[in-house]
């Protein structure tokens, strides 16, 4: 099948979002940067250390591209535990993140840049930003078993879905989670896929090591019922 004929097939699937795309001004919609905070914020912890500041979205802004539950003005501001342990999937996680939303006078912010209590490795380099409507697809998993032939349709399933993106970086607000599920399960499989293979490669190293001393010979074929 062709992405045409996929995405006429999965029309009803769509749902709206709105993608965050480089802009070159924004007051408050940003990924990055220095915060703009009600003057009593508590900065979050995770386990003793202070969350990553991840960006702020202008829910005025984002009402004039898609209209949703989320209300209609204030500010959503994202932190997450900067050396990324919290995953979600265990109730320990819990705190391992924060959504603050500020629905008073946005005058009343103020730039974090005046208070020097938390490491400058919590921020990164700001990236104006601005919400454009999207019509986003499910993750493949959801459409799985009813592609007639996944093996040669599934590609084409998966170019429709990030088509979307326009070849940007997938920041999204609402709409279908791909792009985080994808990014995260990706994220999680290189990481175990590296710490397998140092730890593979240490367990070589070792083998061999004490193989050429020659104290360890014997007790390593015997732990692995080799002959002596």
């Amino acid at each position: 099948m062709t992405k045409a004929e996929l995405r006429e097939r999965y029309a009803h699937l769509a749902k709206p979002a709105a993608h965050l795309r480089p802009a070159a001004t924004s007051a408050f919609t940003q990924l990055g940067g220095i915060p703009r905070l009600p003057e009593d914020f508590v900065w979050p912890l995770y386990k003793g250390s202070p969350h990553a500041f991840l960006g702020q979205i202008d829910l005025a802004e984002l009402r004039g591209s898609l209209s949703s539950f989320l209300p209609a003005t204030g500010v959503l501001s994202f932190f997450y535990d900067e050396e990324q342990r919290a995953w979600g999937f265990d109730p320990d996680d819990r705190g391992g993140w924060l959504v603050h939303f500020h629905d008073g006078d946005l005058a009343a912010l103020k730039s974090w840049t005046h208070r020097q209590d938390i490491p400058a490795y919590c921020f990164s380099k700001r990236k104006a930003v601005a919400p454009h409507r999207i019509e986003t697809m499910p993750y493949f998993r959801a459409v799985l078993d009813t592609i007639p032939d996944w093996d040669r349709d599934g590609e084409a399933y998966l170019e429709l879905v990030r088509d979307v993106f326009a070849g940007l970086p997938q920041h999204q607000v609402l709409g279908h989670p791909f792009a985080a599920v994808v990014a995260a399960g990706r994220l999680r499989r290189r990481r175990q896929r590296v710490a397998f293979q140092e730890a593979a490669a240490r367990g070589l190293r070792d083998r061999r090591q004490h193989a050429q001393a020659g104290d360890m010979v014997q007790p390593f074929r015997a732990a692995f019922g080799g002959k002596g």
